[in-house]
């Protein structure tokens, strides 16, 4: 994604759930919606947001590949 929108340095760099809940509380975010979204974001790095879909497999997935969605990410980023 960083390619696409013209910044190849762009790193991904995860956060502690610790991390994450004082910096949304330093933002401004309520307590509750806070936890909320730490919670959300330790079942994704946990895999068990997948459990259910993984069971659950659609018969028939996307044809969109990651490259094509960039470019037009990438398009829509810059036009800001």
């Amino acid at each position: 994604m960083g390619k696409a929108i013209g910044r190849p340095d762009l790193q991904w760099v995860t956060f502690s759930d610790e991390e994450t809940l004082t910096g949304l509380q330093q933002a401004g975010v309520p307590l509750s919606v806070a936890e909320k979204l730490v919670e959300l974001g330790s079942s994704i790095h946990s895999a068990a947001l997948r459990e259910d879909y993984d069971l659950h497999t659609p018969v028939k997935m996307g044809n969109i590949k990651m490259a094509d969605f960039a470019k037009e990410f990438a398009e829509v980023f810059n036009d800001k």
